[in-house]
C-alpha cells in the first residue's frame, strides 16, 4: 500500500515520567466522568525499575479507556487528552516513572554523560543514558506502523505532550542544564521522526519544596526552551491538586486537567 492512496489520521505522542505514564487513581475520577472509547492508544511496556505497564495493554491499539496507567486502577494522560479529541485520534504514550532528561532521556546531540555521573537519584540503577529517548522514538515508529498495518492509515504527527522534569530538579548539574537538554531533545525528536515542524506541549514541572531543591531550575529551562524553538509551549501545572496520599503524583480531577490543556495547547499551536 502506497502513502498516496492511504487515509490520514491524527497521532498526538505522549511521553515523559510518571505523570505522563499514569499513577492517578480511577477510583478518583469525577462521577460524571464520560470516556472517549473513539480515541486509541498503543504504548510501549518500558519501565524504570518501580513499575510496568501490564503487557496485554501494550504493543498494539486499544481503546482508551480506564485503567491504562501503569496498573489496571491508574491511568495517565490519555484519558484527559482523549476527552479533549471529540473528533477521534490515536494517542502512542511511551513514559517511564523516575526517570531524568539528564541521563534515561538524554538526547544524541547532547553527548556523553560526564564521567561517574550518576543523576537519577530515585533509582541508582536505571535504564542508561539515551535509553529512553531511543526507545521512544522506536515506540513511536512500531505504533505508526500498526497503524498502517492494522488500519491502513497514514499517521500524521500532530503534537508531542512532554511531561517531565521531576527527577532532573533533584540535581543541581541536572535542573541547570535542562533548559539546553530539552532544545536539543525536542530537535533530536523532530529530526529522528522526520518531523520538523511537530508542536510540542511541555508541562511545567510541579514545585515540591524539599522534594525537589532544583525545581525552579527547571521550570527556567522549560520558558527557556519554549522560548528558543518555534511550536513549543509550555502548560502551566501550579493550580493542579497533588495526591494527598503522594506528594508526586496528581489528583484524578488534576491529571485529567492535565490531559485537556495538552490537547488544547498542542491544537493552538499546530
Amino acid at each position: 500500500m502506497s502513502f498516496r492512496n492511504t487515509k490520514m489520521a491524527d497521532v498526538y505522542l505522549i511521553a515523559g515520567q510518571s505523570n505522563a505514564l499514569g499513577v492517578s487513581p480511577c477510583a478518583g475520577l469525577p462521577p460524571d466522568f464520560k470516556n472517549n472509547g473513539s480515541v486509541m492508544l498503543y504504548q510501549s511496556g518500558a519501565f524504570s525499575g518501580v513499575r510496568a505497564i501490564d503487557p496485554a495493554v501494550c504493543g498494539r491499539f486499544i481503546p482508551v479507556r480506564p485503567g491504562l496507567g501503569h496498573a489496571a486502577d491508574y491511568f495517565g494522560l490519555e484519558l484527559g487528552m482523549a476527552a479533549a479529541l471529540t473528533d477521534g485520534a490515536y494517542l502512542i504514550k511511551y513514559a517511564c516513572d523516575g526517570t531524568s532528561l539528564y541521563r534515561e532521556w538524554r538526547p544524541p546531540s547532547t553527548g556523553p554523560l560526564p564521567a561517574g555521573f550518576m543523576p537519577n537519584y530515585i533509582n541508582p540503577n536505571a535504564t542508561a543514558a539515551g535509553a529512553h529517548y531511543a526507545g521512544l522514538i522506536a515506540c513511536v515508529r512500531n505504533g505508526l506502523a500498526e497503524l498502517k498495518r492494522v488500519y491502513g492509515l497514514r499517521g500524521v504527527l500532530r503534537g508531542l505532550a512532554w511531561n517531565q522534569g521531576g527527577s532532573d530538579a533533584l540535581g543541581e548539574d541536572s535542573a541547570a542544564t535542562y533548559g539546553d537538554n530539552l532544545t536539543t531533545f525536542i530537535r533530536d525528536v523532530r529530526a529522528a521522526l522526520d518531523a520538523p515542524e511537530l508542536p510540542v506541549a511541555v508541562g511545567m514541572a510541579y514545585p515540591g519544596g524539599a522534594l525537589k531543591p532544583y525545581v525552579q531550575h527547571v521550570r527556567a529551562g522549560q520558558l527557556k526552551a519554549a522560548a528558543a524553538l518555534p511550536r513549543v509551549v509550555t502548560v502551566e501545572t501550579l493550580d493542579l491538586e497533588i495526591r494527598a496520599d503522594d506528594p508526586w503524583h496528581f489528583s484524578a480531577a488534576s491529571e485529567l486537567e492535565l490531559g485537556t490543556r495538552f490537547i488544547e495547547a498542542l491544537k493552538n499551536n499546530g
